[in-house]
């Protein structure tokens, strides 16, 4: 069940569809997986939602399939039965819960309310959807009802977009956000999977917020590293900054005083989430150097990447 929650919180958002029609959900599903977000949750909201979770789970094993929705504990059983991996009800239904506990699966149960939370940690769930979010007051409401309790996680429902997602996905409380603004209904419905794919490309660059951070340049020496600084500040007025192992020009060129990784020297790609950025390239088959990982307050702050690109090798860099 671990292994499951641990998913969610890399992925950053659970994409929620409403699928009338089941033959649009192995598509749907796909889209996801080629665009880097393998998970979705398909609510039981349409005659065609079991048959499409049956369909996703069969044909696109790799999808983290969720079923939301889920009022009472026979829709649960189907839900599972046909393939759901976790179980999401608007509200808090403590036989829900009871029974997914005894399956071992996952359940995220709807809360508002503090009574609601403390009602639902006492039945052993830990993560909450907190639902309808931005109708109840947003991130303020969100900060005053989850201050009390301190082990409790949310999944923030309901008006969350590519607009406030980061400002929900940044705080300490919340493990991931939920919406149907990746895959809306009507697109679904229409087959518009080319316009789809363009909105869960939207919301990883949201989260994972890319960006060249700066370049290093390898040398053998610190006095190479200084020849080669003055070179450039010959030709344009630059600061720099002499450090342990490196010298920065402005804030984006850093030479390094030895040779490191990377035949010409390396690439630093900064993002929000660097743990969210591991798991993003590794659905994409691109790995780490467990080896390089630096630390800061107890806290990943850079990695290397296991590809070179051009003779530079590339590391994330958390900011």
């Amino acid at each position: 069940m671990d292994n499951i929650l641990d998913q969610i919180k890399a992925f950053g958002v659970v994409p929620i569809a409403v699928i009338d029609n089941e033959e649009k959900a192995v598509p749907l599903a796909n889209i996801l997986l080629e665009n880097g977000m393998p998970i979705i949750e398909v609510t039981l909201r349409t005659d065609s939602a079991l048959r499409s979770i049956e369909k996703i789970a069969k044909e696109c094993p790799k999808i983290l399939l969720g079923a939301g929705t889920v009022l009472n504990v026979e829709d649960a059983q189907k839900a599972i039965d046909y393939g759901a991996k976790f179980i999401v009800s608007p509200g808090f239904n403590p036989k829900i819960v009871e029974y997914c506990n005894y399956k071992s699966v996952v359940v995220l149960p709807g809360v508002l309310t503090p009574t609601e939370i403390q009602n639902a940690v006492e039945s052993g769930v830990k993560v909450l959807k907190l639902f309808p979010m931005e109708s109840i007051g947003g991130l303020a409401y969100l900060k005053a009802v989850s201050a009390p309790f301190r082990d409790v996680k949310f999944i923030p429902t309901g008006g969350v977009n590519n607009n406030n997602l980061l400002l929900y996905l940044k705080h300490p409380k919340v493990l991931a956000c939920a919406g149907s603004w990746i895959i809306p209904s009507d697109k679904i419905a229409n087959g518009q999977f080319g316009e789809i794919a363009d909105l869960v490309r939207q919301a990883i660059a949201t989260i994972l917020g890319f960006n060249i951070y700066h370049i290093g340049i390898n040398s053998t020496s610190a006095e190479d590293a200084r020849i080669i600084v003055n070179q450039l500040q010959k030709i344009f007025p630059f600061e720099n900054i002499e450090k342990e192992n490196s010298i920065f020009i402005g804030s984006q060129v850093e030479v390094m005083k030895r040779a490191c990784l990377g035949q010409h020297g390396h690439i630093a790609i900064a993002t929000n989430f660097i743990d969210r950025a591991i798991a993003y390239l590794a659905n994409r088959g691109i790995g780490i150097k467990p080896e390089t990982k630096n630390e800061e307050n107890g806290k990943l702050r850079t990695v290397y990447l296991d590809v070179e690109i051009g003779g530079f090798a590339v590391h994330l860099i958390q900011i």
